[in-house]
């Protein structure tokens, strides 16, 4: 880990524990702060990383990945 960055591995961590207070359910926690320390641009890539991965792996089904701010 290099010093001032942000852990790519707490940053997914943050953006999977976001969606899941924000769209599942049932809620087995509801880590509402976790959508607001995640980057901008690093929501973007992880975004468009999991689109290109779902394509790929299921070109039939349409996958969206709608994380909003929460606040």
């Amino acid at each position: 880990m290099q010093e001032n960055q942000f852990s790519l591995t707490a940053i997914m961590c943050a953006y999977l524990r976001a969606y899941h207070a924000k769209y599942d359910e049932p809620k087995i926690f509801d880590d509402f702060l976790a959508d607001q320390i995640i980057p901008d641009e690093n929501r973007l890539l992880i975004e468009e990383g999991l689109t290109k991965h779902l394509q790929l792996k299921a070109p039939e089904s349409p996958h969206h990945f709608p994380i909003k701010r929460l606040h």
